[in-house]
């Protein structure tokens, strides 16, 4: 690989940030229905921040591969993934572990979307959650929960497995790597669309909690009728199904102009089962303490939140900012951000705070509130 490198004018910074970027942003997308990510387009950045072209990777993988068995096969004779290959061994080169983690994500995530657009021609939204829900339980979507928790793990076991092979550019455990990737992620999706269309064949799909409300009532809100039944579904929701509201989290993103790889991270470690308890306490002094249905469903709801976040002294041993200032901290130090948050300044942290407690308090005001 030393060759390659010798043709490449790498931008170390731009090509993290990028891979980064990417990899959290399509972690997140994937917790949707029959999302399948579109990394076309990203391939080329993957060219322009490592300076190289398609010409020198194809030069490079005849060179790599030479005369051995791994040379005979398509994958592993394709541009985009010999130069992911390469990207894995100059990050570990740098001695950078998360960009290198972050790549054999990528890349990963890369082999799930190649395989789901040959094996799902068609999906239906609610097929496909009830699919999810109705797996083997030795399956590793439904082991691991989620779609991007499962390719999470399985990223985890190949870095694990191959990061000394990749260092060294050993070509056989290489190819090797490349084919179990492939391997263990064609064998999960083709029993998952095989449950997919067995069920859609059969008219089967997710219904929703809501189904079968009066429609023209506008606000879900006032239908609920205990507040240990919403607190009970909504936490059941994030921790169990392993829900991420896609909208709430750019909402809260931008309300606390938190970074996006930050706030990838927390909404994705706010799914642990072991937050449950933390998101009961929060949802219900939330809810407990509305007033009426504009403060959740109408304008009101942000002076509501931002009224929560600003107490600075109370009577109250146990309140809502404390609540969330407690939970963020546990998360912090859970996804190794501590020693980073620590030299953070005041507001910083309290910014972080902000995030979870509009994003906690938003998932709620867009699964209740039918107009906005």
């Amino acid at each position: 690989m030393k060759e390659l490198l010798d043709k490449s004018k790498i931008n170390k910074v731009a090509l993290r940030k990028a891979i980064v970027k990417t990899v959290a942003g399509e972690l997140t997308k994937l917790s949707e229905p029959c999302y399948y990510p579109t990394l076309h387009k990203f391939q080329y950045e993957l060219y322009k921040h490592t300076g190289l072209t398609e010409k020198d990777v194809k030069e490079f993988i005849k060179r790599f591969w030479g005369d051995t068995k791994w040379g005979k096969f398509l994958l592993h004779k394709d541009p985009v993934t010999m130069l992911t290959i390469f990207i894995m061994k100059y990050f570990l080169d740098e001695k950078d572990q998360l960009a290198y983690q972050y790549t054999v994500l990528f890349h990963t995530i890369r082999m799930y979307t190649n395989r789901m657009h040959i094996q799902m021609k068609f999906c239906n939204p609610d097929t496909f959650k009830y699919t999810l829900e109705h797996l083997n339980k030795s399956h590793l979507f439904y082991r691991e929960k989620t779609i991007p928790n499962a390719l999470y793990y399985l990223a985890k076991q190949f870095h694990v497995k191959y990061s000394k092979f990749i260092k060294e550019g050993n070509v056989d455990k290489i190819g090797a790597f490349v084919q179990e990737v492939r391997s263990r992620i064609a064998q999960s999706v083709k029993s998952f669309a095989s449950l997919y269309y067995r069920a859609s064949e059969e008219g089967l799909s997710f219904k929703s909690p809501y189904e079968g409300e009066d429609e023209d009532n506008p606000y879900r809100f006032e239908k609920t009728q205990k507040v240990d039944q919403l607190v009970e579904e909504i936490t059941k929701k994030i921790t169990v199904y392993k829900y991420i509201d896609i909208k709430a989290m750019n909402d809260a993103k931008t309300l606390s102009k938190i970074k996006t790889s930050l706030a990838t991270l927390i909404t994705k470690e706010i799914t642990n089962m072991k937050y449950t308890e933390n998101l009961k306490q929060i949802y219900r002094l939330f809810i407990e303490d509305l007033q009426d249905v504009n403060q959740l469903c109408k304008k009101e709801f942000f002076t509501y939140v931002k009224k929560l976040m600003s107490i600075k002294r109370t009577n109250e041993k146990v309140y809502f900012k404390q609540q969330i200032n407690l939970l963020i901290l546990d998360i912090i130090k859970e996804i190794k951000f501590d020693k980073k948050y620590q030299k953070f300044t005041t507001q910083t942290k309290f910014n972080i705070n902000t995030f979870l407690a509009h994003y906690l308090t938003l998932i709620l005001k867009n699964m209740l509130c039918v107009k906005s």
